[in-house]
């Protein structure tokens, strides 16, 4: 009786826990659905440009459907449907320059990426390098080939990490560069929006 009695309790315990991590498995897979936090400001620029594009859309359909009325109203040779036409050529060149804009930040992007894995591939060799000219030498002397060969990849794996380093540095800066042009430029764009806009 009594082990029939530890073998229902011990059943019981099992089912419990499987219960127990059934939820939390489901809890974590409900948290793992919500926005993740991996990449936030890489996805940053993508995000702005995305916005930005969409809302110049917004702007170019508000512009056609009012260069219709305005043909209508005033006349194709109007001196307002040249305006209107004027204001939506703007647009498409705004458009145009965003989506260009967005197309070069997914390029830099993925090179920066690039560029960074390549970085610690190179810094893992010089680690290795260092650890193989100390055996080398320890094994052949200072003075012999081998060690002479392991210093030459070594300042080669040097060089090729400090030019990569200046790569990475120039893609940053380019990258706060064009950022800081871009937020220069944006509230010019709205302003004049905003004026176009009035006249709807």
């Amino acid at each position: 009786m009594k082990s029939k009695h530890s073998v229902r309790l011990l059943c019981i315990g099992l089912f419990s826990l499987f219960v127990f991590g059934a939820c939390l498995a489901a809890s974590a897979k409900g948290q793992g659905g919500q926005s993740p936090q991996g990449k936030p400001a890489q996805r940053d620029d993508l995000k702005e440009d995305q916005n930005e594009i969409a809302r110049i859309q917004k702007d170019i359909a508000s512009d056609q459907d009012k260069l219709k009325m305005d043909t209508a109203k005033f006349g194709a040779n109007s001196s307002q449907v040249a305006k209107d036409k004027a204001d939506l050529q703007r647009d498409q060149a705004a458009l145009a320059k965003a989506q260009k804009d967005m197309t070069e930040d997914k390029t830099e992007k993925a090179q920066l990426a690039a560029d960074k894995q390549q970085e610690k591939t190179l810094e893992n060799k010089i680690r290795l390098d260092h650890q193989k000219l100390e055996a080398d030498r320890k094994q052949f002397g200072a003075n012999s080939a081998q060690v002479k060969a392991d210093q030459a990849q070594l300042q080669s794996d040097e060089q090729a990490l400090h030019s990569l380093k200046g790569q990475v540095r120039s893609l940053r800066h380019g990258e706060a560069r064009e950022e800081a042009r871009e937020r220069a430029s944006r509230p010019g764009h709205m302003e004049m929006r905003g004026h176009h806009s009035s006249h709807h």
